[in-house]
């Protein structure tokens, strides 16, 4: 959006026709009213090339194919055109094409039209200074409960030590038929993790999920419905197993689309050495746009509440926790950059274990910062890179811990 910094070719005035708030309303998925603003301003100044360039994303994101194809075409033959422009072009016309020879070949066969799922493969390897969960201590002595004045020492290959280890993950997204005017969208992942120490054991995980949200008559709110599984399993025997149910609504609120949501989620944990436990939990959260920064840098901000309705397996404790995020995602869109900053509460409504740790509560006060950058090097690959930074600090001491993650891996696009 709005590249009236990127050459004198695409020179745009922003003040003319509040081109800042036409950015600001497509950010918002208002493309009908973004889409008149961009060309007023691209009448107003026919040099402006960007509001071309705005215009027709914003006629394909409205799915009016016929006027963003003849946009982009126009401007993808312009001599002198900086390569980032040529192949964000050639990329909305490529996958306009793949989606008229899809609609031919549908109508040839007289059979509506399906997409194929769209599949992608990572693999990364990953390096962490904690790899026992953040046990932030090698020797604890109790000052309450039973173990009062005794020292529990860890043996000295499971102390806080660094590890390291390697992730494959296979993902596909698929678009369902249009049942009743509502679109369906279905997700599911896999993710093999492979530590290298030898006492740790390896990781699976399995997370699958399938999204409903009604046509065009609800785009005022755009109310989603999800339904989401999972089960992880630690060694080859499953430890927990996830089902959800959520909903979500995305109105405007004071010039901005926010999403609120709820979820109710019930997690069954059983392993050869625990006995098979529960917990279920409520959770209501918001995500707001706070602004856009230099027409390339959105800065958002996430809130969430969470309640328990079974404390059987985890402490009966409610949580709150907030993230600011900064994204950074140029219009080449060759590299996008993420950064974000959490910081969460939980507060214990009663003594997490009163033989061992007497009246003390967990209470748990967490801190993340997460640090993520992608270099996309083709439509097929793209390099990643990611750091997480997290503190954890509790009552109990044997809860703190203090962790430091880094990764980098590569994905294809397959399809």
């Amino acid at each position: 959006m709005a590249l009236f910094y990127l050459t004198p070719t695409f020179a745009c005035d922003p003040a003319v026709g509040e081109y800042g708030q036409a950015v600001q309303l497509f950010d918002q998925g208002d493309f009908r009213a973004a889409l008149s603003i961009f060309q007023a301003v691209y009448q107003a100044n026919p040099q402006c090339l960007g509001a071309k360039l705005d215009m027709a994303e914003s006629y394909f994101m409205l799915r009016e194919f016929d006027e963003a194809h003849r946009l982009f075409t126009e401007i993808n033959t312009l001599p002198d055109l900086p390569i980032g422009i040529r192949q964000r072009c050639e990329g909305f016309l490529r996958i306009m094409e793949e989606e008229s020879a899809i609609q031919a070949e549908s109508v040839n066969l007289n059979v509506p039209a399906r997409p194929l799922p769209r599949l992608q493969v990572s693999v990364g390897a990953g390096a962490s200074d904690n790899v026992n969960n953040g046990v932030g201590f090698d020797a604890l002595t109790f000052d309450q409960g039973v173990l009062k004045g005794q020292t529990l020492k860890l043996s000295e290959n499971r102390q806080a030590r660094s590890g390291s280890w390697h992730d494959v993950e296979v993902a596909a997204q698929h678009v369902l038929p249009v049942v009743y005017g509502a679109e369906t969208r279905a997700y599911t992942t896999a993710t093999w993790r492979g530590n290298h120490q030898e006492d740790d054991p390896n990781l699976i995980t399995m997370k699958g999920m399938l999204e409903v949200k009604p046509g065009e008559w609800a785009n005022q709110v755009e109310p989603r419905a999800v339904l989401s599984g999972g089960a992880v399993l630690l060694g080859g025997d499953y430890y927990r197993e996830d089902i959800a149910v959520g909903v979500q609504v995305q109105p405007k609120w004071l010039g901005r689309k926010v999403a609120l949501g709820y979820q109710f989620t019930d997690s069954d944990y059983q392993t050869s050495t625990v006995e098979e436990t529960d917990a279920r939990h409520h959770r209501v959260s918001l995500s707001v746009p706070l602004a856009v920064i230099g027409e390339h840098a959105k800065v958002g901000m996430d809130a969430s509440y969470q309640w328990p309705e079974s404390a059987e397996r985890l402490a009966d404790y409610h949580e709150v926790s907030t993230r600011l995020r900064l994204n950074i995602a140029p219009p080449a869109k060759r590299y996008s950059v993420a950064l974000s900053y959490g910081a969460s509460q939980q507060v214990d409504a009663a003594a997490y274990n009163l033989l061992v740790f007497g009246e003390q509560h967990r209470n748990l006060q967490q801190q993340v910062v997460n640090l993520g950058v992608a270099w996309q090097a083709d439509k097929r690959m793209t390099y990643e890179g990611k750091v997480q930074v997290r503190e954890q600090v509790s009552d109990i001491p044997i809860f703190n811990s203090t962790a430091v993650d880094a990764m980098l891996g590569i994905r294809w696009q397959l399809d």
